[in-house]
C-alpha cells in the first residue's frame, strides 16, 4: 500500500468516526425529543377537561367562542 492510499484510508477512517459521532448525537437527540413529546402530551391530556366535539384552537375562535373559552378555563 502506497503513501497516497494510506493517506486516503486515514482520511476515510477519520470521516467515518466523525460521522459515527454525529449519528450517535442525532439518535440521542431523537430519543430526548420523543420523551419530551410524551411528557408534554401527558401533561396536556391530564390538564385538559373532557369536552365533547372537536376542540378549536383559541386563535381560530370567534370573539364569542373565545369569551366562553376564557370563562370556562377561568382565564378572565
Amino acid at each position: 500500500m502506497g503513501n497516497e492510499e494510506r493517506a486516503r484510508l486515514l482520511a476515510a477512517e477519520r470521516e467515518n468516526e466523525q460521522l459515527r459521532r454525529r449519528l450517535a448525537a442525532a439518535e440521542a437527540s431523537l430519543v430526548i425529543m420523543g420523551k419530551a413529546h410524551e411528557l408534554l402530551e401527558q401533561t396536556l391530556n391530564s390538564a385538559a377537561p373532557e369536552e365533547p366535539g372537536p376542540q378549536i384552537p383559541p386563535s381560530l375562535m370567534s370573539v364569542s367562542e373565545y369569551q366562553k373559552w376564557l370563562t370556562r378555563y377561568n382565564v378572565t
